[in-house]
Formats: structure tokens, C-alpha cells, sequence
């Protein structure tokens, strides 16, 4: 009498549980790894790069290359740099939300802050040091 096998259970995804840039010394898996690796760093690639914020860079460096007269009314200029900011900080919240305040975040934070007033201090420092520009303009 035959016995009919159980299906066999479902192996884990395991390209899932690596993460992007993780080198590897010996092959752990299938001859197709690197096809699924590099289908990752392609998918973050792309979403990243369609990003708005770095379109909206790209074609700043592309008309400021082509030399373009090119002019963006102020009104768009500001409404474009509300919605930047306003961009960053949702996204920073949401990942903040994923995380409890703990002790950690709250170091990056203070150190974050010490840091925004301390970068300008020296750079007006090396500005004034190192170029003959004025007190104001440094």
C-alpha cells in the first residue's frame, strides 16, 4: 500500500530575512541570489530616485548645467519648500511612530539639536578663516 506524502511545508522566504548591502563570504542559497539581490537594490533604487525631492533636484542641476533662464514664480518657490519640509517631517514622524521613546531616541534628538546650532558656529568660523568674506556675509 502507498502511502501518499504529506505536501511538503512551505519553506520560508529567505532573500526576505537578508538585508540590502549584507555581504556574504559563502553562497547560502540558490544559483538565482544574486538575480533577487540585485532585484532589491533595483527596486529601492528606482523608488528612491522618483522620489519628488530628488526630481525636483535633478532638474534644478539639469537647467542650472544648460544654463537655463529659467524662473520659478516665488509663490511656487514657497509653496514648493512647504511642501519639502512638510515632506521630511510626516516621514520622519511616521518612523518615529514605529519606535517607542526610548532613551536612545531621545539622545539622537538632544544631539540632533546640539548639532544644529553648533554646524553654523563653525562654519562661520572657517567661513571667516579661510575667505575675505565680511562678518554679515560669512
Amino acid at each position: 500500500m502507498v502511502v501518499p506524502s504529506s505536501p511538503r511545508p512551505r519553506q520560508k522566504d529567505w532573500w526576505r530575512e537578508i538585508e540590502v548591502g549584507t555581504r556574504i563570504s559563502r553562497p547560502i542559497c540558490p544559483n538565482n541570489f544574486n538575480l533577487i539581490v540585485y532585484g532589491a537594490v533595483m527596486d529601492v533604487a528606482i523608488s528612491t530616485l522618483l522620489s519628488p525631492i530628488i526630481l525636483f533636484f535633478a532638474l534644478g542641476m539639469g537647467a542650472a548645467l544648460l544654463r537655463s533662464q529659467m524662473s520659478v514664480p516665488e509663490a511656487f518657490a514657497k509653496g514648493m519648500a512647504l511642501y519639502l519640509m512638510m515632506a521630511i517631517g510626516l516621514k520622519g514622524g511616521v518612523e518615529m511612530s514605529k519606535n517607542p521613546l526610548s532613551l536612545d531616541v531621545i539622545l539622537v534628538l538632544v544631539a540632533g539639536i546640539i548639532l544644529s546650532f553648533i554646524i553654523p558656529v563653525i562654519a562661520f568660523a572657517c567661513l571667516r578663516a579661510t575667505t575675505k568674506l565680511d562678518r554679515v556675509d560669512a
